[in-house]
């Protein structure tokens, strides 16, 4: 699996080039298949996303998923359309900053995938520290790669359905 890892990280590396319009579908890298009805008791998934801002960062994140005991089941490099920003925040619509999520999240590539292991929400959470990088511990995603509130690197899901809901978004057939 580590081998399998490093090869993505290094497809990642040269895909980090890419323009916006270079970007398609065969920039999708499947790990491995996965079945959110098939995970045992013990074992949750939850939709990770590395944020435009951090995207040259990714071999070092999933690292930190990784040595946490999280596995990367389904990982692939998009470029998120206006539309599909606004059904992913759609919880977030009558907030003030709906709008300048739903821009930043689309002003570039990002990288969505699933993480599976015991406690995978809770624990890719805590990887993630504070929403606010200025508030999250050190040694936490947010912390070491965030800018600010907006733009703090990543997102994880916040529930079971939550995690649910964002998995069948980017990954219908898992």
């Amino acid at each position: 699996m580590k081998i399998i890892n490093q090869v993505i990280f290094l497809l990642f590396a040269c895909l980090a080039g890419c323009t916006q319009s270079e970007i398609s579908k065969s920039d999708v890298i499947e790990v491995k298949k996965t079945n959110l009805d098939g995970a045992q008791d013990t074992e949750q998934e939850t939709l990770s996303i590395i944020k435009p801002d951090a995207v040259c960062f990714a071999e070092k994140i999933n690292a930190k998923f990784q040595s946490a005991g999280l596995e990367i089941v389904a990982q692939k490099k998009i470029q998120l359309t206006m539309d599909q920003a606004m059904e992913f925040y759609k919880e977030h619509r009558e907030k003030k900053f709906f709008g300048e999520l739903c821009t930043y999240i689309c002003s570039g590539p990002v990288i969505v995938q699933i993480l599976r292991g015991k406690d995978a929400i809770a624990k890719n959470r805590k990887i993630m520290g504070n929403t606010n990088p200025l508030k999250a511990e050190t040694g936490t995603i947010r912390r070491e790669f965030g800018k600010n509130i907006q733009n703090n690197a990543a997102h994880g899901s916040d529930s079971k359905e939550s995690a649910t809901r964002e998995i069948k978004l980017f990954f219908p057939k898992s």
